[in-house]
């Protein structure tokens, strides 16, 4: 399975490229696809920076820094087996599933013109949401799941007082609350991940309790109302993927660095 999603993902990539290029740069787009899948993914290598496709380098020097330190405290075999098999095919299927959404709001860029503000806003609050739901969750838990490993015993901030519970396994950490899993994430120092998420956002969303206006801005929030611009939106949504990004190639250079291999 594992195989099979990686190689749909590097498809879906390629099929994402193709949707921009054909919307932002036809005449690149008429010699890109006359290449093969590996003369494609070099295409995409060497011009990274305008086609938007990669990670911020410093988000990435900055979580290798927290996460490095604590799988080098923690990683045994039986982890590493639990990563593999509960981490690992959730999150190469949320990867998928994420860049499948964006390759339809390519193809939306491509297909309806004149576009309003307010359609691209509409469309970007549920890519929103599904980053959280998916990618974004299952970094999060892994995170949790490597600092119980490490002794840090989980407890929840909801309640009245911290509440220590008796989660310990990837299944227990997906039925926590959004809230307590991003403040024991902050707790423990991984803010820099932890405050990525706009929680008031993602659960008016989720609630549908938000307005879009013409202009493309949303208001959102329970205790306040919020309003963000568009592009601040975007900025949003930006974070967020960086964020889960990051995190699987910080995975990825660590086990490279420690056994040599991806």
């Amino acid at each position: 399975m594992e195989n099979k999603l990686n190689n749909s993902w590097n498809t879906s990539i390629l099929r994402m490229i193709e949707e921009r290029l054909k919307s932002e740069a036809p005449a690149e787009y008429e010699e890109y696809i006359k290449l093969d899948n590996d003369g494609k993914l070099e295409y995409i290598k060497k011009n990274r920076k305008i086609l938007e496709v990669g990670f911020d380098q410093k988000l990435l020097k900055d979580i290798n820094a927290i996460l490095h330190p604590l799988l080098k405290k923690v990683i045994t075999e039986e982890i590493s087996k639990e990563i593999v098999e509960n981490h690992i095919p959730k999150s190469h299927a949320a990867i998928h599933n994420i860049t499948e959404f964006g390759i339809i709001l390519e193809k939306y860029a491509n297909s309806i013109k004149p576009r309003s503000s307010e359609e691209e806003s509409r469309l970007s609050l549920p890519y929103y949401l599904i980053i959280i739901e998916s990618g974004f969750t299952a970094d999060i838990n892994l995170l949790i799941y490597l600092l119980i490993k490490s002794n840090v015993k989980y407890y929840r901030k909801s309640e009245s007082k911290k509440k220590y519970g008796k989660t310990t396994d990837f299944k227990k950490i997906d039925q926590e609350k959004l809230y307590d899993k991003l403040s024991f994430l902050e707790d423990n120092n991984f803010s820099i991940i932890s405050d990525t998420c706009d929680r008031d956002l993602r659960n008016g969303i989720a609630h549908m309790e938000f307005i879009v206006f013409e202009d493309g801005s949303v208001a959102y929030g329970n205790k306040g109302i919020i309003r963000v611009t568009k592009d601040n939106l975007e900025n949003k949504i930006e974070k967020l993927l960086n964020v889960c990004y990051c995190i699987e190639v910080s995975i990825g250079q660590f086990y490279e660095q420690k056994y040599g291999f991806k």
